[in-house]
């Protein structure tokens, strides 16, 4: 017995072993009735065999599963639901399949039976939000592609005639073109099972092990030669990866976590994409191709690149009724060069999706392998972007894509019962940027489903709204050269470009602070933002805890252009009473009260204040009422996701040109002055902060400033919006301490004036924060000799910044190798 063989038999008995005496009887029976019906054993495909692959790196992913959700809003029998899948499963063979290694080999078994799973919930009463979670749990509970079933449905009955429905699938057994079967020949069997009258289906056709025996035929066939020419020519000279500008830094495991969010297309946009896709005998595929791939090159600054799209893999008319993986996504070659007119990138592009779709016989893995592609786990090889065209090859199932949309409601008749859309966001995604597409009845739909680990909220809300704009100009303007096509004034105030961090942008972002923290929030909920000695605090319970404040300042007057001095000791306090200001619409005034000798009477008088934020309990004399910052209790009502979101949406209203803070001066020139800063010039600044010394959500930030000055708020706000988390410093003035606190914490980011650095890396023990990444300083003049000194003590990046409070925290910038001050952000 080989080595591999005794791996495999001993994992199975150990299984075996696993099971109670019930599942073991159960197992028996299964087998028994698959020796009966004889069962089924061939090879993997080649497509199946990466998906076996992925999921023995995790088997707990959900990147594979498909899900299609939906609402019935008439009377469901679910008995006859359940018998129409089982006879579904029943008819196709690749919905009974489970997938198993022997001897090295990847094989599938189809089963004589394997019912699907199929449950039913009874969640009368619960809200659409609690429906959607729990819709949302089940779309997130993994297949065991050993065991099976590798298809199931969940029914939710909210009442007799309201259910919600999840169809469930994982890739490996189907695709897009199989569930529009599968969906045609329910739509015909369920009224027919329910009448009580026999199925009328043609017989099915279960000839995927002949696909599988052609495919690895071809592989070791002359013919190969012909795909493999063609596809080493279509790599020659075109980069693997595609720099897109982020919002984070990208992890050195690519996360796959997703999020959502539509484009918006004017309603006469699709019919002028049909028209000129027949003005140019061309495909509406192509057009809409061509207007990613320009999107694509302007924020990438790159012109020869690779956009994924999936083929169906169905070339051969015998496979276009089996159900079963066929698609394979292929690398669609982009070629910008020499300017051409959006026409011809259409016809460029046209002619690309035709190359690659007579080649399309040749596996994704083999491109990869034959254009020695480096390895690289933080990304997808040859391309990070994919623009999908959904189209049903039924006319019956046309339009189903648009139940993937979000804020899409569709209504059909379906074998006799009203179905309705019910969206649900895409938990997981393949790629950094996947755009989807479909166009019915001349309307066309859009969505970008994005790494949420890559891309904010608010700059995929920016980016689609910038290439619709984007998009439309390009077909009006189908004529001129593609250079001449000029951004959006949306597009150039939110695209960061690639070199953006040596040229200054030309228009400030149309953004504001309170945006780009919520933005954060919708990314990373329930992750560590702010903490303090023993008290942690999420994303969440900050927020929730500030829109409650805000509430209580809106009614004291607090509106937009309106100072409300913020006065707390350093901590989660002066955070959270800061971003209540801004949710109201104001413009806090930081008061540090530790070290702050400001008197409050003339304070107040000097902003005008209608109301004093403070973290103090007792009575204060300030000739106004003061609202007190509450730190979360454990069992403090928070906002959920929708909420968040909702709240990001309400900042919208609040201009990018309204006041965001005011800060005193030192008073180096006499009497401290106040400074005030637009939202804008501030988001300029952490815009430059997020390209150069980007955050992650897995970043700790020691904070060592007082938030009282810029330097301190601008530290604070590059953390927080970003989804890093604040950690306060213990003991400033201890570098014992601070040491200590930077191993024990796992800090990542030490802020410190250069007089503080040069008391840590004099510390014996500094040389073990091994989980630095960015060392930075400011404030203070810096000695000559200071970045040698980091550089032997530390890997961490080192910068220098600089800046005025006038200038909105920082002016120049430098990643320290040599003692400059910088250049101009």
């Amino acid at each position: 017995m080989s080595v591999s063989r005794a791996t495999t038999t001993s994992a199975a008995e150990a299984r075996i072993q696993s099971l109670s005496d019930s599942e073991k009887r159960q197992l028996l029976a299964r087998l028994l009735r698959d020796k009966a019906a004889g069962a089924r054993v061939f090879d993997m495909s080649i497509g199946q065999a990466a998906l076996w692959h992925a999921f023995q790196r995790n088997p707990n992913s959900t990147a594979y599963s498909v899900f299609l959700p939906t609402r019935i809003r008439s009377h469901l029998n679910a008995g006859t639901l359940k018998a129409c899948i089982e006879q579904l499963a029943g008819r196709h063979q690749c919905l009974r399949t489970s997938f198993e290694q022997s001897d090295g080999r990847l094989l599938q078994r189809v089963h004589g039976e394997l019912k699907p799973g199929y449950i039913v919930r009874d969640v009368a009463g619960a809200s659409d939000e609690q429906i959607e979670n729990l819709v949302l749990e089940e779309a997130l509970r993994p297949f065991d592609l050993n065991a099976g079933p590798l298809v199931r449905l969940s029914v939710f009955k909210v009442a007799d005639d309201d259910w919600v429905i999840l169809a469930q699938a994982h890739h490996i057994v189907v695709d897009f073109w199989s569930l529009v079967i599968i969906l045609s020949e329910l739509r015909v069997l369920y009224p027919q099972l329910l009448a009580g009258q026999p199925a009328t289906l043609p017989p099915p056709q279960n000839n995927y092990q002949r696909f599988v025996t052609q495919q690895h035929a071809l592989l070791g066939s002359e013919g190969a030669q012909r795909h493999m020419d063609y596809w080493k020519s279509a790599l020659k000279d075109v980069a693997p990866i595609v720099e897109l500008p982020l919002d984070r830094q990208r992890p050195e495991g690519f996360t796959g976590r997703a999020n959502v969010q539509g484009i918006e297309f004017a309603a006469d946009l699709g019919q002028q994409v049909a028209e000129l896709a027949r003005d140019l005998r061309a495909t509406p595929f192509a057009v809409v191709h061509a207007a990613v791939q320009l999107f694509v090159s302007r924020l990438s600054r790159q012109d020869l690149f690779f956009i994924g799209s999936p083929f169906s893999g169905r070339s051969q008319r015998e496979y276009e009724q089996t159900v079963g993986f066929f698609v394979n996504v292929l690398p669609v070659r982009c070629d910008l060069q020499n300017s051409p007119t959006f026409a011809d990138l259409v016809t460029r592009t046209g002619q690309s999706l035709a190359d690659a779709l007579d080649h399309e016989a040749y596996p994704l893995s083999e491109i990869v392998r034959i254009g020695d592609i480096p390895r690289d786990s933080s990304r997808s090889p040859l391309f990070q972007v994919s623009c999908t065209f959904e189209k049903s090859q039924k006319k019956e199932e046309s339009g189903r894509g648009g139940f993937l949309f979000p804020g899409e409601t569709q209504a059909w008749q379906f074998g006799g019962m009203r179905q309705e859309s019910f969206f649900l966001p895409h938990p997981t995604c393949h790629y950094d940027l996947e755009f989807v597409f479909e166009l019915n009845d001349d309307r066309l739909k859009g969505m970008m489903v994005y790494c949420r680990d890559l891309f904010s909220a608010e700059s995929m809300a920016n980016l689609s709204e910038a290439f619709s704009s984007l998009f439309a100009e390009a077909v009006r303007s189908s004529t001129t050269s593609i250079e001449s096509l000029g951004w959006s004034s949306e597009l150039r105030s939110t695209v960061v470009l690639p070199d953006s961090t040596t040229q200054p942008e030309d228009a400030l972002p149309e953004n504001t602070l309170p945006g780009q923290i919520l933005s954060a929030a919708v990314d990373s909920p329930d992750v560590p933002a702010l903490v303090h000695g023993s008290t942690t605090i999420t994303y969440r319970q900050w927020v929730s805890a500030a829109e409650e404040l805000s509430r209580s300042l809106k009614s004291r007057g607090v509106a937009p252009e309106v100072l409300v001095p913020v006065e707390c000791q350093p901590g989660p306090a002066a955070m959270i009473g800061m971003l209540a200001v801004h949710l109201a619409g104001g413009a806090p005034v930081p008061i540090d009260s530790t070290q702050s000798h400001a008197d409050l009477h003339d304070l107040v008088r000097e902003t005008n204040a209608p109301i004093l934020v403070s973290d103090r309990t007792d009575s204060i004399e300030c000739g106004v009422p003061h609202a007190v910052v509450d730190l979360p209790a454990a069992d403090a009502q928070e906002l959920s996701d929708s909420q968040i979101s909702d709240l990001l949406g309400s900042t919208l209203a609040l201009s990018p040109r309204s006041l965001a803070y005011m800060v005193y001066t030192s008073g180096s020139t006499g009497k401290p002055k106040g400074v005030l800063v637009e939202h804008r010039a501030v988001c300029n600044t952490l815009s430059w902060r997020r390209r150069a010394v980007p955050l992650t959500s897995g970043d700790r930030v020691l904070y060592t400033l007082s938030h009282q000055f810029d330097a301190g708020l601008g530290i604070a706000w590059a953390a927080l919006t970003q989804g890093a988390c604040l950690v306060w410093a213990s003991d400033v003035n201890d570098p014992s301490q601070i040491v200590k606190q930077l191993q024990s914490d796992q800090i990542t980011v030490l802020p410190a004036v250069p007089s503080v650095h040069e008391l840590l890396v004099t510390h014996p023990d500094f040389v073990n924060c091994n989980s630095l990444r960015y060392v930075w300083t400011g404030g203070e003049s810096m000695a000559s000799t200071l970045p040698e000194k980091i550089r032997k003590s530390t890997q961490a990046a080192f910068w220098n910044f600089y800046g005025p409070t006038e200038a909105a925290i920082e002016a120049t910038a430098c990643d320290v190798t040599a003692h400059p001050a910088g250049r101009p952000i």
